[in-house]
């Protein structure tokens, strides 16, 4: 499918500017932004590739991914500012998800280091290509936060994180 309409376009412009980073393109070892924006996906994983839900080989092979949303309670907003003159401008959902790697199992510190780092550089660099000219233009970067699968959870996804960046674009 193709990005036609303004909410969908804004989610394109922010896969190709999360793509853009050389930050992100480590983070999912991709050789540029072509490769990268095979690992970033708008909503949702696509289906998987056996029947039913994604199993835990499936995801771990999928990891290290990005997911581009809208963001849930302010995805989309446009005013008009005077007579034939509208500005767009909205928020996206970026979230990141990785397996944690063996020597981080049992070291929540160098875990909480290795994704703040990834995230940090990320944010960085989308933030100076995000001036508008070339990519969506920023207005805000906000970390969130991130999160650890819980035990049970990481028994039938694998042990993993997700962390979530606001990006709020516009004018």
């Amino acid at each position: 499918m193709t990005a036609q309409g303004p909410i969908s376009l804004a989610k394109q412009n922010g896969v190709d500017l999360l793509a853009a980073t050389a930050a992100f393109q480590s983070f999912v070892d991709a050789a540029d932004a072509s490769e990268a924006k095979g690992s970033i996906h708008r909503d949702a994983l696509p289906r998987p590739e056996t029947e039913g839900d994604w199993t835990r080989a499936e995801l771990e092979n999928a990891r290290p991914f990005a997911l581009v949303s809208t963001w849930p309670d302010a995805g989309f907003v446009t005013n008009r500012i005077a007579q034939l003159q509208e500005r767009e401008s909205g928020q996206l959902a970026v979230q990141l998800e990785d397996g944690v790697r063996n020597v981080e199992v049992d070291d929540p510190a160098a875990l909480a280091e290795r994704i703040e780092n990834v995230v940090g550089q990320i944010i960085a660099e989308a933030w100076d290509l995000g001036d508008g000219s070339d990519h969506l233009r920023l207005k805000t970067v906000e970390f969130i936060g991130w999160e650890r699968a819980d035990p049970d959870m990481a028994t039938s996804q694998g042990d993993h994180w997700q962390a979530l960046m606001r990006w709020e674009w516009g004018i």
